[in-house]
C-alpha cells in the first residue's frame, strides 16, 4: 500500500494533507481534535495561518517586516503605510505587505451547553443561537480590532471580548491584543500549549507524556517526549545526506560535509529564528511511520528566506536518499511556491552545485531559469567546481 505523504510546517501550528485535491488546514494538536479546528483552504495553499490582526492609532509605526504582536509581546502593533500586522503562529505576529494576509477565520457553532471561558460575561446562555466563537489562540479583542460585537460581548467597565473555544479565554495581552489562551490547568500545560518564554508567566510543568521543549528565547511548548528531538536530528541527517550528492566527483566530498555541517550548526538548529520569525517559512514531507507506535516518518524539507518584501531564496531542498523518485521534491515545492504567492513574493530564487546536473534539471522542470553561473562567485577558491548556479522564477 502506497504511504501517505503530508507537508508540514515545523513544529508550529499546521499540517496540510498534499495527497487530498482540497486540502484543509488542522491545528497540530492532537488527532482528537482536529477535526473541529478545521479551516477552509479555497484559494490559498498556504500552511500557516495567516490573520490581519488590527490597525492601531498609535504615533509611531512598526518598521517593515519588523514584529508587531505575538504571545508576550507589548511592543507597538501599529505598521509602516502599505503594510499590516499578520499572525505567523501564535508567539509571532509581523509587519507583512497588505494583501499577503488572510481574514481572521472564525466558526459559527451552534451550543447545546455552556461556553466555558474564565469571564462569567462571556458565558452563553442561548442554547439554540448561533454564536461566533473564536479558535485558540487567534485575537478576539482590542482596541482597533474590527469585530463585529454584539451587545452580549460589550461590558461598560473594558474594551469587548469575544468568547474563546471551550477550554480557553480571552486574555489581555495588550491594550491592542486580546488572546484565546487555555484556561489555567493544575494538573499541567496542554499538549503543543506554551509553557516558557520570556514574559511567559503562566505554568511550565506539561501534562503527563509530554516534556517543555525550548525554541527560542520567547517561546517554549509543550511536545510529546518521544518528538522532543526527533524531527531536528531527522533533518540533520536528510541535509547531510542530500548534500554530499551534489558533486558525482567524491574527491572532495569533505567539503560539502563542512558546508552541510556548518548549516546544521546554525540556521538549522534554530529554524523559528532563522526562517519563520523573519518572514519566511519551514516545511517537513512525512510518511507514515512503518511502526504503529511511532510518529511520521520526517522524509524531506524544504525553507523559503525572505530576501526582500517581494523577493525570497528557496534554500535546504532536501529528500531521504531512501525516497528520492516518489514525488516528495516536487510536493514540497509546489507548497514553498504557494506560500510565496500567497505572501506577495513575485520572484523566487535558489542555488545548487555547478555540477549537480539532476538538480537542475529538477528545477528547470518546474519552471525556473538557469543564470549564467560564471557570474556568481565560488564557495571555495580551490577546488573551481564549487561554485555554485543560481535559478530564478518570476510569478
Amino acid at each position: 500500500m502506497t504511504k501517505m505523504i503530508t507537508i508540514n510546517t515545523l513544529a508550529v501550528v499546521a499540517m496540510i494533507a498534499v495527497n487530498k485535491a482540497n486540502a484543509s488546514y488542522v491545528r497540530r494538536l492532537t488527532d482528537d481534535d482536529s477535526e473541529s479546528l478545521d479551516f477552509d483552504s479555497s484559494g490559498d495553499d498556504s500552511a500557516s495561518f495567516l490573520e490581519e490582526l488590527f490597525t492601531s492609532e498609535a504615533g509611531d509605526t512598526v518598521s517593515k517586516f519588523g514584529q508587531c504582536g505575538g504571545i508576550g509581546y507589548v511592543g507597538n502593533s501599529q505598521c509602516a503605510q502599505g503594510y499590516v500586522c499578520v499572525l505567523s503562529n501564535p508567539w509571532y505576529a509581523q509587519c507583512l505587505p497588505k494583501g499577503s494576509q488572510t481574514s481572521v477565520q472564525t466558526k459559527k457553532h451552534r451550543h447545546r451547553s455552556k461556553l466555558h471561558t474564565a469571564d462569567a460575561d462571556l458565558l452563553v446562555d442561548d442554547l439554540t443561537a448561533d454564536v461566533e466563537v473564536i479558535p485558540a489562540w487567534e485575537q478576539c479583542g482590542g482596541k482597533g480590532v474590527d469585530f463585529d460585537f454584539t451587545k452580549d460581548d460589550l461590558d461598560d467597565n473594558e474594551t469587548p471580548k469575544k468568547p474563546c473555544e471551550e477550554g480557553y479565554s480571552c486574555e489581555i495581552i495588550n491594550e491592542w491584543y486580546y488572546q484565546c489562551k487555555p484556561l489555567d490547568n493544575p494538573s499541567g500545560v496542554h499538549l503543543w500549549d506554551q509553557c516558557g518564554g520570556e514574559d511567559y508567566t503562566g505554568p511550565e510543568e506539561c501534562t503527563a507524556g509530554s516534556v517543555c521543549k525550548f525554541f527560542n528565547s520567547w517561546y517554549s511548548q509543550c511536545v510529546p517526549k518521544e518528538q522532543e528531538f526527533s524531527d531536528l536530528s531527522s533533518i540533520a541527517r536528510i541535509f547531510c545526506e542530500t548534500s554530499l550528492l551534489l558533486d558525482e566527483d567524491k574527491t572532495f566530498e569533505y567539503r560539502w560535509a563542512a558546508i552541510a555541517e556548518k548549516c546544521v550548526a546554525t540556521d538549522l538548529a534554530d529554524i523559528p529564528s532563522s526562517y519563520i520569525a523573519p518572514g519566511g517559512n519551514f516545511w517537513v514531507a512525512t510518511i507514515d511511520s512503518a511502526s504503529n507506535h511511532s510518529d511520521d516518518e520526517v522524509v524531506g524539507m524544504v525553507a523559503l528566506q525572505r530576501v526582500s518584501e517581494t523577493e525570497g531564496e528557496v534554500k535546504r531542498v532536501s529528500v531521504d536518499t531512501n525516497h528520492h523518485r516518489k514525488g516528495i521534491g516536487r510536493k514540497l515545492m509546489n507548497q514553498v511556491e504557494s506560500w510565496a504567492v500567497a505572501n506577495a513574493i513575485k520572484t523566487l530564487s535558489l542555488s545548487t552545485g555547478v555540477k549537480s546536473k539532476k538538480s537542475i534539471a529538477f528545477y528547470v522542470s518546474l519552471g525556473y531559469e538557469l543564470q549564467p553561473c560564471s557570474a556568481y562567485p565560488t564557495l571555495f577558491k580551490d577546488p573551481p567546481y564549487f561554485e555554485l548556479c543560481t535559478l530564478i522564477k518570476k510569478f
